[in-house]
């Protein structure tokens, strides 16, 4: 009897705890089939690896994404390469990603052919910071470059009286933003007789080369009174040798791209006139809306988005705080 007994309650035992796990397996297969899958996801493939800029880009487009449960993910280099920028594009395009958003450049037939390729497989493509002229792109996001360009033109031939002989650095010639803001700051320069561009020189995205290219052209031709640079990691360069040199905007007028809190101590010290601040967040964030508003509607009201920028000059710095800048902790992908 007493075998009985203790047989029947392990029976119990054993049938509990089997209806127990069947009742644990169901849920686990209840929750694995209800959790929420991305609804599209979206490739931003940078020009390159930086914390502020690109990564403050990549972070909008993120926190735009998670409205409308896009799965963003950044892909990028350590470094600005053409054929890593394409190798990535490729890469997202494999993929089969929804959606692609990225840096246009131009001047290359290559790239031209990787959005062919990314059209014909029916993927969007929407380029920010930098336009390129082709219909393989869905469209633009980023500031009006060549206005940006000559707005500081404007303010330089202000700063040097109408007088100046004008150094300009870019990070490549190529480069299709940098070709714009020129083009921009050239035609402003050109209302004033007595103002010439003596030189433009490569930087090649790097800090130290830029540091040397400037000073070399500083100590090679002492008349340089201005300093444009047309992107944000050569203007870093010009205020390190400003430092160096000890010489202040009154010596050396520099207008630069970006912001930054370096930028903001050289120019609250006077190392630099002025800077021409990016919405690079703004950028990611409208870039998404497109690609959401093309997938949803299979159309577009605007194909072409210009964002906010500002010029920020010593005496404006509070200004700054009205776009927001800085840097972010964005986990790329590199392929």
């Amino acid at each position: 009897m007493e075998y009985e007994i203790k047989r029947n309650i392990w029976i119990g035992v054993g049938t509990g705890s089997l209806f127990l796990a069947a009742i644990l397996l169901c849920l686990e297969l209840f929750q694995t089939q209800h959790i929420e899958k991305p609804e599209k996801r979206i490739s931003f493939v940078a020009a390159f690896t930086t914390e502020s800029y690109w990564a403050m880009a990549c972070g909008g487009a993120m926190e735009e994404g998670e409205k409308y449960n896009f799965d963003v993910k950044g892909l990028s280099s350590v470094e600005m390469s053409a054929e890593k920028l394409i190798a990535n594009l490729e890469s997202a395009i494999y993929s089969d990603v929804d959606g692609i958003i990225t840096y246009g450049m131009r001047g290359s037939e290559e790239f031209v052919q990787t959005l062919e390729k990314a059209d014909a497989q029916g993927i969007p493509v929407v380029l920010i910071d930098s336009d390129v002229d082709t219909e393989h792109k869905l469209g633009y996001v980023g500031s009006n470059n060549y206005l940006s360009g000559q707005r500081a033109g404007n303010e330089m031939a202000k700063d040097c009286g109408g007088k100046g002989k004008i150094l300009v650095v870019v990070s490549y010639l190529e480069t299709a933003n940098q070709i714009d803001r020129v083009a921009g700051f050239r035609d402003a320069l050109e209302q004033y007789p007595d103002m010439e561009i003596v030189e433009i020189l490569e930087g090649e995205s790097n800090v130290t080369m830029g540091q040397e290219v400037i000073m070399d052209a500083l100590l090679e031709k002492p008349e340089i009174n201005g300093i444009f640079c047309a992107e944000g990691v050569s203007a870093c360069s010009a205020g390190y040798v400003m430092e160096k040199l000890e010489k202040d905007c009154e010596d050396i007028h520099v207008y630069a791209y970006d912001y930054s809190g370096p930028i903001n101590e050289w120019l609250e010290q006077g190392y630099m006139s002025g800077t021409i601040q990016q919405d690079p967040k703004g950028m990611g964030k409208l870039a998404v809306r497109m690609l959401e508003e093309y997938m949803r509607t299979g159309t577009l009201a605007e194909k072409e988005i210009y964002t906010d920028t500002a010029l920020i000059t010593k005496e404006n710095l509070e200004d700054s705080k009205n776009i927001d800048y800085g840097s972010m902790d964005i986990q790329w992908h590199y392929y």
